[in-house]
């Protein structure tokens, strides 16, 4: 992944599967973020209540708490943090939905990793 941009973020991966976690972690951190992972909804929402992040990159599809309600929960203690969900739930339904809970950007799987740094780049440097 080339170099997003020159400063560093603080970001929150919340993905059940362990193969997409681990690549989005070693991609996101050989471009010099702070990248933490989390397996599931209730392990993410106990980052979310202890820590502070730039962005959030969740699955919906999460089992303990899924990342819809993940995804509204995160504004009760960061109200401005940006979110980029990554799922296989898609339609007209998943794309209203979206807004509804917070989410900024939604991509759909499978997904290609050009489309995350796109998403990171409008939402963390090209405001």
């Amino acid at each position: 992944m080339p170099d997003i941009s020159s400063r560093k973020l603080r970001i929150l991966v919340v993905e059940d599967d362990g193969n997409i976690r681990r690549i989005m972690k070693d991609l996101l951190s050989m471009s010099g973020h702070d990248v933490y992972v989390a397996a599931d909804g209730v392990i993410g929402l106990k980052y979310l209540q202890s820590d502070t992040f730039d962005l959030i990159i969740t699955d919906l599809g999460l089992p303990g708490i899924n990342g819809w309600d993940l995804a509204r929960a995160s504004k009760r203690y960061q109200i401005d943090v940006p979110i980029i969900s990554i799922s296989s739930w898609q339609g007209k339904e998943a794309e209203e939905k979206t807004k509804e809970y917070g989410i900024d950007i939604a991509i759909w799987k499978p997904f290609r990793i050009d489309q995350v740094q796109q998403a990171i780049n409008s939402l963390c440097y090209d405001r």
